[in-house]
């Protein structure tokens, strides 16, 4: 309790400060992530300054030439995890407003992925009540699935492949929010193994641990989530099984990621049969 009180003396010096900015002052970024700071510590008693900061935040999404709009857009999946299902009167218009950002051509390359990402936490934290968004934003991640580099340079291969591992947060985050409800998830099922026979198939993208990772959990997780042998098709082509015994067998990688694999692995063979 000491601590709120700390808080509220926080919140109002953030805010004047906001207030006191220019719109491109560097130390509004600063102040963002200050205050994402205090939204942690005090989890959903967050919500009280939610009505007068969230003017602030917003402006700061629509800011897309700006930085602190890619901070701003981590601190809504701050928010999300701080406030869980409390944030629920605010996500209709922080989704619209991120929906805008994500097709703003003006926007920052790191903006999409940084988006994708946010997308996946919101989803993770708040289970089925992402539903409303669901089909827009995994509209949004199957076409992003043809994304090429714009030539052969190395930001080019690296937005690329980051706008792909944005996905797969995303992904992660939908299966999670449905894990009780498997016959919602079914229909999006298609695009979700689209993206992880690509992520397989690629040797940089397989290599990179935390992406090796999230592929191989997202494999298990999504077999757990069906019993019977429901998804015998998916389970039983042969890049499923050469991905996760290269994953389970990487030297480089760590003993939570093999147990990943193993996990993705045992969950497979209740697939197959």
């Amino acid at each position: 309790m000491r601590f709120q009180g700390a808080a509220d003396n926080l919140m109002t010096m953030f805010i004047k400060l906001l207030d006191a900015q220019e719109p491109n002052a560097l130390i509004e970024e600063d102040i963002f992530i200050a205050i994402s700071a205090v939204s942690g510590a005090v989890g959903p008693a967050f919500l009280k300054y939610m009505d007068s900061f969230v003017p602030y935040l917003t402006k700061a999404l629509r800011n897309v030439l700006l930085p602190t709009c890619v901070t701003a857009v981590g601190f809504v999946a701050d928010l999300a995890q701080s406030l869980g299902h409390a944030i629920a009167p605010f996500l209709e218009g922080l989704m619209a407003i991120l929906g805008e950002d994500l097709n703003d051509k003006d926007g920052k390359r790191e903006l999409k992925p940084a988006i994708l990402s946010c997308f996946g936490d919101i989803a993770g934290v708040i289970g089925e009540g992402f539903m409303p968004y669901m089909d827009v934003v995994m509209q949004i991640c199957s076409q992003l699935l043809t994304i090429a580099p714009e030539d052969s340079s190395y930001d080019a291969l690296e937005y690329a492949t980051s706008v792909k591992e944005a996905v797969l947060d995303c992904y992660v985050g939908i299966v999670s929010s449905l894990s009780s409800n498997p016959e919602q998830l079914y229909a999006f099922l298609g695009p979700i193994y689209q993206l992880l026979e690509q992520i397989a198939a690629d040797g940089e993208m397989s290599s990179n641990e935390s992406t090796a990772r999230s592929a191989v959990g997202l494999l298990g997780d999504i077999a757990a989530m069906y019993q019977g042998g429901q998804l015998k098709n998916y389970y039983d082509q042969p890049w499923v099984t050469s991905f996760i015994k290269k994953t389970r067998s990487n030297i480089a990688f760590t003993q939570q990621t093999k147990d990943a694999a193993r996990w993705a692995r045992d969950r497979q063979k209740r697939q197959i049969g």
